[in-house]
Protein backbone atom coordinates (compact mmCIF):
# COMPACT_ATOMS: atom_id res chain seq x y z
CA UNK A 1 0.00 0.00 0.00
CA UNK A 2 2.77 2.44 0.97
CA UNK A 3 4.77 1.52 -2.13
CA UNK A 4 1.73 2.26 -4.33
CA UNK A 5 1.29 5.73 -2.83
CA UNK A 6 5.02 6.52 -3.07
CA UNK A 7 5.06 5.38 -6.71
CA UNK A 8 2.09 7.67 -7.48
CA UNK A 9 3.82 10.62 -5.81
CA UNK A 10 7.06 10.06 -7.76
CA UNK A 11 5.17 9.87 -11.05
CA UNK A 12 3.36 13.14 -10.43
CA UNK A 13 6.39 14.97 -9.03
CA UNK A 14 8.62 13.95 -11.94
CA UNK A 15 6.10 14.81 -14.63
CA UNK A 16 5.14 18.18 -13.15
CA UNK A 17 8.69 19.53 -12.99
CA UNK A 18 8.41 21.41 -16.32
CA UNK A 19 4.76 21.05 -17.24
CA UNK A 20 1.53 22.90 -16.56
CA UNK A 21 -0.45 20.92 -14.04
CA UNK A 22 -3.95 20.96 -12.61
CA UNK A 23 -5.35 18.74 -9.88
CA UNK A 24 -8.86 17.46 -9.42
CA UNK A 25 -11.33 15.33 -7.52
CA UNK A 26 -13.93 12.93 -8.86
CA UNK A 27 -16.68 10.56 -7.77
CA UNK A 28 -19.09 8.21 -9.46
CA UNK A 29 -20.30 4.65 -9.87
CA UNK A 30 -18.52 1.47 -10.95
CA UNK A 31 -20.55 -1.31 -12.59
CA UNK A 32 -18.39 -4.28 -11.71
CA UNK A 33 -18.40 -7.97 -12.49
CA UNK A 34 -16.00 -10.92 -12.64
CA UNK A 35 -14.85 -12.89 -15.67
CA UNK A 36 -14.77 -16.54 -14.58
CA UNK A 37 -13.14 -19.47 -16.37
CA UNK A 38 -16.55 -21.14 -16.71
CA UNK A 39 -20.10 -20.08 -17.45
CA UNK A 40 -21.66 -22.19 -14.71
CA UNK A 41 -22.87 -19.20 -12.71
CA UNK A 42 -25.24 -16.41 -13.73
CA UNK A 43 -22.83 -13.55 -13.01
CA UNK A 44 -24.36 -10.07 -12.99
CA UNK A 45 -22.89 -6.63 -12.47
CA UNK A 46 -22.74 -4.99 -9.05
CA UNK A 47 -22.86 -1.21 -8.57
CA UNK A 48 -20.13 0.22 -6.36
CA UNK A 49 -18.55 3.54 -5.45
CA UNK A 50 -15.51 5.13 -7.05
CA UNK A 51 -13.99 8.28 -5.56
CA UNK A 52 -10.54 9.77 -5.79
CA UNK A 53 -8.06 12.39 -6.91
CA UNK A 54 -6.26 13.01 -10.17
CA UNK A 55 -3.81 15.27 -11.92
CA UNK A 56 -3.70 16.52 -15.50
CA UNK A 57 -0.17 17.28 -16.64
CA UNK A 58 -0.14 19.24 -19.90
CA UNK A 59 3.08 19.11 -21.90
CA UNK A 60 2.01 21.89 -24.28
CA UNK A 61 0.49 19.68 -26.96
CA UNK A 62 -2.68 17.63 -27.37
CA UNK A 63 -1.17 14.86 -25.23
CA UNK A 64 -1.28 15.00 -21.44
CA UNK A 65 -0.49 12.66 -18.56
CA UNK A 66 -3.47 11.94 -16.27
CA UNK A 67 -2.64 9.81 -13.21
CA UNK A 68 -5.61 8.87 -11.00
CA UNK A 69 -5.64 7.43 -7.48
CA UNK A 70 -9.07 6.08 -6.57
CA UNK A 71 -10.94 4.11 -3.97
CA UNK A 72 -13.06 1.75 -6.07
CA UNK A 73 -15.52 -1.02 -5.25
CA UNK A 74 -15.54 -4.15 -7.40
CA UNK A 75 -17.14 -7.59 -7.25
CA UNK A 76 -20.22 -9.31 -8.68
CA UNK A 77 -23.76 -10.54 -8.06
CA UNK A 78 -25.32 -13.98 -8.62
CA UNK A 79 -29.08 -14.42 -8.74
CA UNK A 80 -30.35 -17.78 -9.99
CA UNK A 81 -32.84 -20.46 -8.89
CA UNK A 82 -33.54 -18.79 -5.54
CA UNK A 83 -29.85 -18.39 -4.65
CA UNK A 84 -28.38 -14.90 -4.24
CA UNK A 85 -24.77 -13.92 -3.66
CA UNK A 86 -23.02 -10.54 -3.63
CA UNK A 87 -19.25 -10.11 -3.47
CA UNK A 88 -17.84 -6.66 -2.65
CA UNK A 89 -14.09 -6.02 -3.04
CA UNK A 90 -12.62 -2.64 -2.10
CA UNK A 91 -9.42 -1.45 -3.77
CA UNK A 92 -7.06 1.49 -3.79
CA UNK A 93 -6.25 1.77 -7.50
CA UNK A 94 -3.60 3.74 -9.38
CA UNK A 95 -4.22 4.44 -13.08
CA UNK A 96 -1.44 6.37 -14.88
CA UNK A 97 -3.18 7.29 -18.14
CA UNK A 98 -1.97 9.08 -21.25
CA UNK A 99 -4.69 11.25 -22.75
CA UNK A 100 -5.37 12.86 -26.13
CA UNK A 101 -7.29 16.16 -25.92
CA UNK A 102 -9.08 18.18 -28.59
CA UNK A 103 -11.33 21.24 -28.50
CA UNK A 104 -15.06 20.74 -28.98
CA UNK A 105 -17.43 23.66 -28.45
CA UNK A 106 -16.59 25.55 -25.25
CA UNK A 107 -14.69 22.64 -23.73
CA UNK A 108 -12.49 19.68 -24.57
CA UNK A 109 -12.96 16.03 -25.35
CA UNK A 110 -10.35 13.69 -23.87
CA UNK A 111 -9.59 10.07 -24.74
CA UNK A 112 -7.05 8.03 -22.85
CA UNK A 113 -5.57 4.68 -21.94
CA UNK A 114 -3.07 3.19 -19.57
CA UNK A 115 -2.38 0.43 -17.04
CA UNK A 116 -4.09 0.05 -13.68
CA UNK A 117 -2.66 -1.27 -10.41
CA UNK A 118 -4.97 -2.14 -7.53
CA UNK A 119 -4.39 -3.11 -3.91
CA UNK A 120 -7.24 -4.88 -2.10
CA UNK A 121 -8.00 -3.36 1.30
CA UNK A 122 -11.23 -5.07 2.37
CA UNK A 123 -14.08 -7.24 1.13
CA UNK A 124 -17.44 -8.72 2.08
CA UNK A 125 -19.55 -11.57 0.72
CA UNK A 126 -23.27 -12.01 1.36
CA UNK A 127 -25.33 -15.04 0.36
CA UNK A 128 -28.92 -16.21 0.72
CA UNK A 129 -30.40 -19.53 -0.36
CA UNK A 130 -34.19 -19.48 -0.70
CA UNK A 131 -35.89 -18.69 2.58
CA UNK A 132 -32.78 -19.36 4.66
CA UNK A 133 -31.33 -16.44 6.67
CA UNK A 134 -28.75 -14.30 4.89
CA UNK A 135 -25.14 -15.20 5.64
CA UNK A 136 -22.35 -12.63 5.63
CA UNK A 137 -18.59 -12.83 6.11
CA UNK A 138 -15.42 -10.86 5.46
CA UNK A 139 -13.20 -11.60 2.48
CA UNK A 140 -9.57 -12.35 3.37
CA UNK A 141 -6.74 -11.19 1.13
CA UNK A 142 -3.62 -13.33 1.03
CA UNK A 143 -1.87 -16.25 -0.65
CA UNK A 144 -3.85 -19.21 0.73
CA UNK A 145 -6.25 -21.21 -1.44
CA UNK A 146 -9.29 -19.79 0.37
CA UNK A 147 -8.08 -16.19 0.12
CA UNK A 148 -8.18 -13.56 -2.64
CA UNK A 149 -4.97 -12.10 -4.06
CA UNK A 150 -4.55 -8.54 -2.82
CA UNK A 151 -2.72 -7.21 -5.90
CA UNK A 152 -4.59 -6.72 -9.14
CA UNK A 153 -3.52 -5.21 -12.44
CA UNK A 154 -5.14 -4.52 -15.76
CA UNK A 155 -5.73 -2.16 -18.66
CA UNK A 156 -7.72 1.06 -18.47
CA UNK A 157 -9.67 2.98 -21.15
CA UNK A 158 -11.34 6.35 -20.57
CA UNK A 159 -13.05 9.21 -22.34
CA UNK A 160 -14.94 12.33 -21.38
CA UNK A 161 -15.64 16.00 -21.76
CA UNK A 162 -14.25 18.88 -19.70
CA UNK A 163 -15.86 22.33 -19.59
CA UNK A 164 -13.80 25.51 -19.55
CA UNK A 165 -14.73 26.08 -15.87
CA UNK A 166 -13.06 22.80 -14.81
CA UNK A 167 -16.11 20.56 -14.49
CA UNK A 168 -15.84 17.25 -16.33
CA UNK A 169 -17.73 14.05 -16.99
CA UNK A 170 -15.92 10.83 -17.83
CA UNK A 171 -16.59 7.18 -18.56
CA UNK A 172 -14.12 4.33 -18.38
CA UNK A 173 -13.64 0.60 -18.72
CA UNK A 174 -11.19 -1.54 -16.75
CA UNK A 175 -10.06 -4.89 -18.11
CA UNK A 176 -8.55 -6.87 -15.25
CA UNK A 177 -5.69 -9.13 -16.26
CA UNK A 178 -4.68 -10.54 -12.88
CA UNK A 179 -6.16 -13.81 -11.64
CA UNK A 180 -7.63 -13.19 -8.17
CA UNK A 181 -7.64 -16.89 -7.31
CA UNK A 182 -4.74 -18.63 -5.51
CA UNK A 183 -5.66 -22.09 -6.80
CA UNK A 184 -2.88 -23.77 -8.74
CA UNK A 185 -2.94 -24.33 -12.50
CA UNK A 186 -6.21 -23.97 -14.35
CA UNK A 187 -8.45 -25.01 -11.45
CA UNK A 188 -10.15 -21.63 -11.27
CA UNK A 189 -9.65 -18.13 -12.64
CA UNK A 190 -11.45 -14.92 -11.75
CA UNK A 191 -10.64 -11.52 -13.25
CA UNK A 192 -12.15 -8.12 -12.51
CA UNK A 193 -14.12 -6.22 -15.11
CA UNK A 194 -15.81 -2.85 -14.70
CA UNK A 195 -17.45 0.09 -16.44
CA UNK A 196 -17.51 3.39 -14.55
CA UNK A 197 -18.95 6.86 -14.90
CA UNK A 198 -17.56 9.82 -12.93
CA UNK A 199 -18.12 13.54 -12.48
CA UNK A 200 -15.32 15.76 -11.25
CA UNK A 201 -13.69 19.16 -11.02
CA UNK A 202 -10.17 20.33 -11.91
CA UNK A 203 -8.43 23.00 -9.82
CA UNK A 204 -5.74 25.28 -11.22
CA UNK A 205 -3.94 24.98 -14.52
CA UNK A 206 -5.46 26.27 -17.73
CA UNK A 207 -9.19 25.57 -17.65
CA UNK A 208 -9.87 27.38 -20.85
CA UNK A 209 -10.55 25.41 -24.00
CA UNK A 210 -8.30 27.70 -26.02
CA UNK A 211 -4.66 26.64 -26.13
Amino acid sequence: MKKLIVFAFILVATATAKAQTSFGIQAGANFATLKLDSDDEDIKSKVGLVIGALADIDFGSSISFRPELNFIQKGYKIDESGYEETLSLNYIELSPNFVYNFTAGTGKVFLGLGPSFGFGVSGRIKSKDGNDPEEEEDVDFGSNDDQVKSFDYGFNLLGGYKLANGLFLSAGYNLGLGNLSNLEGDEFEAKNRGFNIKIGYMFGGNKSSAE
